[in-house]
């Protein structure tokens, strides 16, 4: 099946959440590996938690949570929420520590929980600012105090157009730190990925 990805993105700020999520079970029947992370820099991201909560956005079947569940037995628990409802229903680790949650919302739109670590890999640039933000205050509210952020953006906003994917994030890397910044996210450590994502590590301001 063709996808139209440009069509999406010219119809994303109407669209409900409903829509998306539905919008994302046909990315599944099309694609349905979407594993996108760094091993490397999220095991040297956990190698300095003790015993973290982890929240996850964005993490498709549990890929990235399975390698550092195994890599780190400290890990109390890892909360995949995903909006794509087969790929939360079909997680690719057995730990019982891991959890993948569809969820009827927006995940900021939830009630908080507490953890104190987040992991937002390959999944900003899926989302507007203003839901960026809201989703900043959400991890704020929930006690985040580590946060792992891996995106394909450049210095200067794009606007993807004829990109082949869900990309909508009108924000360069700048605008996106400045943004975490206002929710006392400070970056503790840059880096990159090949072959076209930046790699930030952050914590809370004390």
């Amino acid at each position: 099946m063709t996808i139209n990805w440009n069509r999406y993105r010219a119809r994303y700020d109407a669209m409900t959440y409903a829509e998306v999520a539905a919008f994302h079970r046909v990315i599944w029947e099309s694609y349905p590996e979407q594993a996108q992370h760094s091993t490397e820099h999220l095991a040297a991201f956990f190698s300095g938690l003790v015993s973290p909560s982890v929240v996850e956005l964005g993490g498709w079947r549990g890929e990235a949570a399975g390698t550092m569940l195994a890599r780190f037995p400290g890990i109390v628990l890892w909360d995949n929420y995903e909006i794509c409802e087969p790929a939360a229903r079909k997680p690719v680790t057995p730990d019982p520590r891991y959890h993948g949650i569809f969820p009827d919302r927006w995940p900021w739109e939830l009630p908080t929980s507490r953890y104190d670590t987040a992991v937002l890999s390959h999944v900003i640039e899926h989302v507007r600012a203003r839901q960026l933000r809201e989703l900043a205050d959400w991890l704020h509210r929930c006690g985040v105090e580590h946060l792992y952020v891996e995106a394909p953006l450049e210095d200067a906003a794009r606007t993807w157009g004829s990109y082949e994917g869900a990309h909508v994030l009108e924000l360069g890397m700048p605008e996106v730190v400045d943004l975490l910044s206002e929710y006392g996210f400070v970056v503790q450590s840059r880096a990159w990925h090949e072959p076209e994502s930046h790699v930030l590590f952050l914590g809370a301001a004390a």
